[in-house]
């Protein structure tokens, strides 16, 4: 049985009878020659409403005693929680440092000069007089970014902390990667 080459019914035709005797979606998987992925046939099953064995294909042992459920009275209220006052009021966030723009390396570029000397490809916007004569800053690349550090820094954001971090992570994984650090 070829799984590419078969409709979802023909699928369910031969999952079903498997799923019912408590083979596990790996073990079905195999059957088929192309051996498609156990997440494949978990979603097929999931999909149709085919229930498979439980994880491992084990069952529960039922000598083994399991905790008794906590109940919960219908109307019962949760206990009071304690009144949080603020001490201080709510600190205010930093503004974003400012970054100087980049000292100008030499005359703005265009795209050929740009592309041919591997310099940085930003956009000067205020010098756009059409795709002809369009400009672009000409510093040199950071790394294999497209932008000089500069305007690499004002294309990210500053972003969110978490953000923040990831950038600084990629950074010092590939500086690690040449051998910078």
């Amino acid at each position: 049985m070829i799984w590419k080459n078969m409709t979802a019914a023909e699928r369910l035709r031969v999952i079903i009878p498997d799923a019912e005797a408590g083979i596990s979606a790996s073990q079905i998987a195999t059957r088929f020659t192309d051996e498609p992925s156990r997440s494949a046939i978990l979603g097929l099953c999931n999909r149709n409403g085919v229930r498979l064995s439980s994880p491992g294909g084990r069952k529960p042992d039922p000598s083994k005693k399991t905790r008794p459920r906590r109940s919960r009275a219908k109307n019962a209220t949760p206990p009071p929680r304690p009144r949080q006052v603020p001490a201080s009021p709510p600190a205010q966030p930093k503004p974003p440092t400012p970054v100087e723009p980049p000292p100008l390396y030499s005359e703005p570029m265009n795209f050929m000069q740009v592309t041919d000397q591997n310099r940085c490809r930003w956009p000067l916007w205020e010098k756009f007089d059409g795709p002809e004569t369009s400009l672009f800053c000409g510093a040199p690349r950071m790394g294999d970014r497209p932008y000089c550090e500069h305007h690499d820094h004002a294309s990210c954001g500053a972003g969110a902390e978490s953000e923040r971090r990831a950038h600084r992570d990629l950074k010092r994984h590939i500086m690690r990667q040449r051998g910078i650090v």
